[in-house]
C-alpha cells in the first residue's frame, strides 16, 4: 500500500474545493468528504501514480455528486408540493 502525503495535498484540495464551491464552509465541507472518500477507496490508487491529480478528481467527483443531489432533491420537493397540492379534503370533516 503506497503511503499518502495527504497534509502535503491539503491547500491545492482547498483551493479547488473553493473554486468550486464558492464558499469557504462548503468547501472545508467538499474536502473532507473527498478525503473519506479517498481513504475508503485507497486500494485504487495505482503507486507512482500522481496523488496530487487522483485527490483532485475525487474533489471533483464529489462536488457533482453533490450537485446532482441537490437537484434530485429539488425535484423530489417540487414534485411532493404538486401533489400536495392536487389532494381533496378528507370526508370525514363533512360527516362529522
Amino acid at each position: 500500500m503506497p503511503r499518502f502525503d495527504i497534509v502535503g495535498q491539503l491547500g491545492s484540495l482547498r483551493r479547488y474545493a473553493r473554486s468550486l464551491t464558492r464558499d469557504s464552509t462548503e468547501a472545508e465541507d467538499l474536502v473532507h468528504d473527498a478525503l473519506v472518500r479517498a481513504y475508503e477507496r485507497r486500494g485504487t490508487f495505482r503507486a507512482g501514480s500522481n496523488l496530487r491529480a487522483w485527490l483532485l478528481a475525487i474533489v471533483h467527483n464529489a462536488f457533482i455528486d453533490g450537485v446532482r443531489s441537490r437537484r434530485s432533491e429539488a425535484a423530489r420537493v417540487e414534485q411532493a408540493g404538486y401533489l400536495a397540492d392536487s389532494t381533496s379534503p378528507a370526508p370525514q370533516d363533512h360527516s362529522v
